[in-house]
């Protein structure tokens, strides 16, 4: 499938966004990448301490030739910056809206930070876009944003979390990452044992605290109202995906929506309980193959996966025509 992937936005860097470049950018000797380590450690101690804050460090960004105002204390700007999505980010994402997403179709993006996918769904789409973002201060980002670009009459935000029942939960922040801000223990329990030992002993140190806030958590089915027929969701929730799928299995029923969702493996490589869940509505699962040098994607049915990897799943009850 032919994709024409770019990346519309872009931003004018500031020291903290030039310091957060560098700490992620290849090294080609290792002694370099030794010696940038601590860099790295220290920068995003102090940065996570912005955050704790409220500090924002406004910039000015575009999207193409509309200005917004990104907060850079908020990381995942990242998807605008990084040299590694200067073409594309998460062109896996961008090639399922391309190909799945109609002219005025309904898009939900679950977990959606600041809108990255929100706002190209609405300005190239014309979709309407639902966009749950329970972190407030990320969802205030998206708000801001959508203002700014005109967007309020077709982005819905909603700053809640999903899972399988109402309920209100503690949203965790770890560090200066806002995108891995989670309501799954387990997710969380596995970033915290994954630290090596000089994070642990800066965070030791300085007395470092996570970032804990309640939000309100709802199921799917019980947001959207049963008028809405929607023709993508994407779900990006750091280790929570299965419980959202859950609360929404009517309107996965109703609408038989494509979904693409974030899965982390375990040592296995394992699906489930994924593969079950969809099996049972009637699902395929696909792994995406996006190709940005050669403006192609492939969609491949499912098989094995490598353990312990991070991939995003494309689901559709409709079989997919498989090419290269």
């Amino acid at each position: 499938m032919k994709v024409g992937y770019f990346n519309p936005y872009s931003i004018q860097e500031n020291l903290l966004i030039k310091i957060y470049k560098y700490t992620r950018k290849p090294l080609q000797f290792k002694i370099l990448r030794y010696l940038r380590y601590p860099i790295g450690l220290i920068f995003k101690r102090l940065t996570f301490e912005l955050v704790v804050r409220s500090i924002v460090m406004p910039v000015t960004a575009q999207y193409k030739d509309m200005n917004f105002i990104a907060r850079s204390t908020n990381s995942q700007f990242h998807s605008i910056y990084f040299d590694d999505y200067r073409d594309c980010f998460e062109p896996d994402v961008f090639a399922t809206i391309d190909q799945f997403l109609p002219q005025n179709g309904v898009f939900f993006d679950i977990g959606s930070n600041w809108g990255h996918h929100s706002f190209i769904a609405a300005l190239e789409k014309g979709a309407t876009v639902y966009s749950f973002e329970p972190n407030r201060s990320v969802y205030n980002d998206l708000k801001r944003i959508s203002s700014s670009l005109c967007c309020d009459h077709l982005v819905n935000a909603f700053n809640i979390a999903l899972a399988d029942s109402d309920d209100r939960l503690e949203i965790t922040q770890i560090g200066f990452e806002s995108g891995i801000a989670t309501i799954s223990k387990d997710f969380l329990s596995d970033r915290i044992t994954g630290r090596q030992w000089p994070e642990k002993l800066i965070d030791r140190i300085t007395l470092k605290k996570a970032i804990r806030k309640k939000v309100d958590v709802r199921r799917l089915d019980d947001v959207v109202g049963s008028d809405v027929k929607v023709d993508l969701i994407k779900i990006d929730i750091e280790g929570a995906e299965i419980q959202c799928l859950l609360g929404a299995v009517s309107v996965l029923k109703k609408s038989q929506p494509k979904v693409i969702f974030e899965l982390h493996t375990d040592a296995l490589g394992s699906v489930a309980p994924f593969s079950d869940f969809f099996e049972s509505l009637g699902y395929k699962l696909y792994i995406v193959e996006p190709n940005v040098s050669k403006q192609g994607c492939v969609f491949r049915e499912l098989a094995q996966l490598q353990p312990l990897t991070q991939y995003n799943i494309l689901a559709s009850f409709e079989a997919l025509e498989i090419s290269l």
